[in-house]
């Protein structure tokens, strides 16, 4: 191949694929019809203050354009929100056709009854420039044409229809909408809401997107659920929040509240807590001072007896709130308006709540969509926003989309004795298996250690456990090692009543270094408790300073252990990966074997991931970039490299690109060379974590960096062939059964959800790129998501049949588990590495909360956290699963 291709374009799909029996399903996606004799034309919208031409920003930009869409002459418009205008040409204010238009707003907000007077009136300029037009009937020559892959406009023409479409739902006053106007929720009382506990509601909602496909012009349709801050006294729900005192700040920052003390309702958005005037002190009103003009300065509670003598505070003790502009008010006298997002992590009950609020049945989750889903969101409404621009509903009765998908065949996973195995949806047991490659030797040693709380007892149930091992190493690894112990060595250690993670990590090196000293490889680790920070600390030391392989596991409360044969075979699962042993192996078929498993085959798989920091991080926190490969032809083992990817800019922005992919890169090369004793003819590619809009920056900045990588490794005349694949998970399309089909038969189980193998590469696919959708899992609970793949890259050449094939027989190659998972595994494996780092970097994305007027702490990046590397005795194996 060329080393580096001047203008990479994408790939492009070769043709279908064949194998597998056809059957037939439903998807979530409703086909759309658009009028070819309208054009749409697009405006750039400026809002400024009228008076001092001040720009309006964020929520008075948005009310702006509200209030602006309810004018007559704005009825065949619509708006982003933004900075972005849409109408119909010749309609409307558009009749003129003019460049630009200038458009006066007088403001109120929605609890406003209408303009706002005296001190208070605010005009808003709204000027908007036109910057784009789009003829229907260009667009709709294009759908008509299936073989028509040659459109460059499909994204603007796609953003277009979604903006279009929005406005009918955006006009309803009871909608909550969220993550870039894609999801919305309703925000009445009687939607179905669910209690979460601690404050937190969950709310019932959809998500829409338009997508341009092969066989035309879709809206994609899914339910959704939202945790939000429940309606109520904000002093109540504060406390239900069960934050401490005065970090609470930060968490209610955002939240939309109507007061109307004054007799007049006016809705506001907290800042945070008011600073108090005795910092040792919680901001109550005896504590927080303002500076009145009538009065001069004084506290909030002198304030509110000057001039609100006849309020009565219901609770006198309750915390005031800033709204910005040094406007104080109690919280006492907040209510928390419908529909505010939290944004923060649930605990683990809320989890289970909201677990149990969104997992639906396929059945159940298909009549919601179309029962409910489709009026909500406000499509084929006679006479509504989205007919008014020539988009209607292909079918007077909105029907899922029915398209043909294929079940691939399932592939052969052999053990020890070489005979392939038998699949119930998916998945397999290890009765009677030994695996294909034992890592226990006799030099290798393994032992445990039982770490309990002040004042709690050894674990009950060792022994069972112990024996449990120990059987289990013989029955599945055939090995005659023993969890060993050792004269001196104590297996029950009592944790010190006040120890900080980190002070706990640097005893459990000098415990692990012992024992490595010792012959052990590895530790099997009995956790007090399901807290973090006992977890944290054994792999901090297991994995950056000790070199020590650790097995966690938790005891109950009654303080036992789980020692069952199900867990036991598990456990042995994770033994004999970390240790270098392969579990099971994959007999490649002929579909694909000139990519893997072929007689000659030398190919190196790769996953990659970065994962970011969350809202609460420290400022500047890095995101943190993951590459895992294989270094043989097994495609068991995944080593690892990992990098920070500090923030470059003053935004602060997250960045997904891998900045070092070059380095590690060439790290995983040289692994491969070393183990296999030459550098691989081919190198399978698979990003994960990356969206639709992201593909062309992997082509562009991650790309080339492999190329020089290879530059810097091969001869001059033989370098690699390449094939680079996107793994998505967070997509929203669904398959479903046929209408009328029982549940079960031989392409959907008895839950209605597609077996393993289940393959759609036509029809709800794009023109534009080789991708299709794989459920290559058995779906445990709820509505199954398939896995999404788009080739972005390929030298290699490959057809639909070898890569489809192929990255399904690979799920069933995961090494901790005996069934089928939902995405490649090298993706997989790459998600672990960053979950594993992310542990590292626990007091960095997680910091203790600041009091109100404290800054977040900010990132230093030689505070300790990251060694630069994981300690050579495990950084080239399994560790981390």
């Amino acid at each position: 191949m060329a080393l580096s291709d001047p203008t990479p374009q994408l790939a492009q799909r070769p043709g279908f694929g064949t194998i597998g029996k056809q059957v037939g399903a439903r998807v979530n996606f409703i086909k759309l019809n658009v009028a070819g004799t309208r054009t749409i034309i697009s405006y750039a919208a400026e809002h400024r203050e009228t008076a001092t031409g001040r720009e309006i920003r964020s929520r008075t930009a948005q009310r702006t354009d509200s209030l602006l869409l309810k004018e007559s002459d704005f009825r065949y418009a619509a708006s982003n929100y933004g900075d972005r205008f849409l109408a119909q040409k010749g309609a409307g204010f558009v009749k003129q056709d003019r460049s630009s238009y200038k458009r006066v707003v007088d403001f109120y907000d929605v609890e406003e009854p209408g303009p706002r007077q005296g001190d208070r009136k605010l005009r808003v300029s709204v000027v908007l420039t036109q910057n784009g037009k789009y003829p229907m009937a260009t667009f709709e020559t294009y759908t008509n044409d299936p073989t028509n892959s040659n459109f460059p406009y499909i994204d603007s023409y796609i953003a277009m229809f979604n903006t279009l479409i929005d406005r009918a739902v955006s006009e309803n006053p009871h909608v909550a909408t969220y993550a870039r106007r894609t999801k919305y929720f309703d925000a009445r009382a009687n939607n179905g809401r669910t209690t979460l506990g601690n404050g937190l509601e969950a709310y019932k909602g959809y998500y829409k997107s338009v997508r341009g496909c092969i066989d035309g012009l879709f809206i994609n349709i899914n339910t959704s659920a939202c945790a939000m801050f429940r309606e109520g006294r904000l002093d109540i729900v504060m406390n239900e929040l069960g934050v401490a005192g005065r970090f609470i700040g930060p968490v209610i920052k955002g939240i939309r509240v109507k007061v109307n003390y004054s007799g007049q309702q006016k809705n506001k958005t907290v800042v945070g807590l008011a600073p108090p005037n005795d910092k040792s002190k919680p901001p109550t009103a005896d504590n927080v001072h303002i500076t009145c003009p009538q009065h001069g300065e004084e506290t909030v509670a002198q304030h509110f007896q000057k001039a609100w003598p006849n309020v009565q505070r219901p609770n006198v003790g309750a915390y005031i709130v800033d709204f910005g502009n040094k406007v104080y008010i109690p919280s006492d006298l907040c209510e928390i308006l419908p529909g505010n997002a939290y944004r923060g992590l649930l605990s683990a009950n809320q989890n289970t709540n909201m677990i149990n609020f969104a997992c639906r049945k396929p059945k159940q989750n298909r009549d919601l969509i179309l029962r409910d889903g489709v009026p909500f969101l406000r499509f084929g409404a006679a006479g509504g926003p989205s007919e008014r621009f020539g988009i209607t509903l292909a079918d007077a009765q909105p029907q899922m989309m029915q398209i043909k998908a294929r079940l691939l065949p399932a592939p052969n996973i052999t053990f020890a004795d070489g005979k392939p195995e038998k699949f119930s949806n998916g998945a397999w047991n290890l009765k009677g298996k030994k695996f294909a490659k034992s890592a226990l030797e006799p030099l290798v040693k393994v032992t445990y250690l039982d770490l309990r709380r002040p004042g709690t007892t050894s674990c009950r149930n060792i022994n069972d456990l112990i024996n449990g091992v120990n059987d289990g190493i013989k029955r599945y690894l055939g090995s005659n090692s023993k969890v060993q112990s050792f004269t001196g060595f104590v297996h029950a250690r009592e944790l010190p009543r006040a120890i900080s993670s980190n002070n706990l990590a640097k005893g459990l090196r000098n415990t692990f270094n012992d024992l490595f000293q010792k012959g052990i490889r590895l530790v099997l680790i009995i956790l007090p408790d399901k807290s973090q920070d006992v977890y944290y600390a054994v792999k901090k030391a297991g994995d950056l300073t000790a070199g020590m392989h650790t097995i966690c596991t938790v005891r109950d409360e009654k303080a036992n252990v789980k020692s069952d044969m199900g867990f036991i075979a598990n456990l042995m699962l994770k033994f004999n990966q970390k240790l270098g042993g392969i579990n099971f192996a994959l007999q490649p078929l002929a579909a694909y074997n000139n990519l893997i498993g072929g007689e000659n085959s030398n190919t190196m798989i790769v996953g990659a991931d970065v994962t970011h920091p969350g809202p609460n991080a420290m400022v500047g926190a890095p995101s943190i970039a993951a590459v895992v490969a294989s270094f043989d032809q097994t495609f068991f083992h995944y080593p690892g490299s990992v990098r920070l990817q500090p923030t470059k800019d003053e935004s602060k922005k997250a960045i997904e690109m891998i900045q070092d992919f070059r380095g590690m890169m060439i790290e995983r090369l040289e692994l491969y060379q070393a183990k296999s004793g030459r550098l691989p003819d081919r190198i399978i590619w698979v990003r994960d974590g990356v969206s639709d809009g992201q593909f062309r920056s992997v082509i562009d900045e991650e790309l080339p960096q492999l190329q020089k990588a290879c530059k810097q490794l091969y001869e001059s005349t033989r370098f690699p062939k390449l094939l680079v694949i996107t793994t998505q998970k967070r997509h929203h399309t669904r398959f479903y059964q046929e209408d009328g089909t029982p549940p079960g038969g031989d392409s959907f189980d008895r839950n209605g959800n597609p077996l393993p193998g289940f393959t759609v590469d036509k029809h709800i696919t794009s023109k534009h790129h080789f991708d299709w959708y794989t459920s290559s899992h058995a779906c445990i609970q709820g509505t199954s998501r398939p896995g999404k793949y788009v080739v972005l890259y390929d030298t290699i050449g490959v057809s639909a049949d070898q890569i489809q094939v192929m990255m399904y027989h690979m799920c069933f190659t995961f090494g901790r588990a005996t069934r089928s998972i939902r995405i490649h595994p090298a993706a997989r494996y790459a998600d672990l590495l960053c979950d594993r780092a992310r542990l590292y970097f626990r007091d960095v994305y997680n910091p203790a909360p600041t009091a109100q007027g404290q800054a977040r702490p900010v990132y230093n990046i030689n505070d300790g956290h990251w060694p630069g590397n994981i300690t050579s005795n495990v950084k080239d194996t399994m560790f981390y699963v």
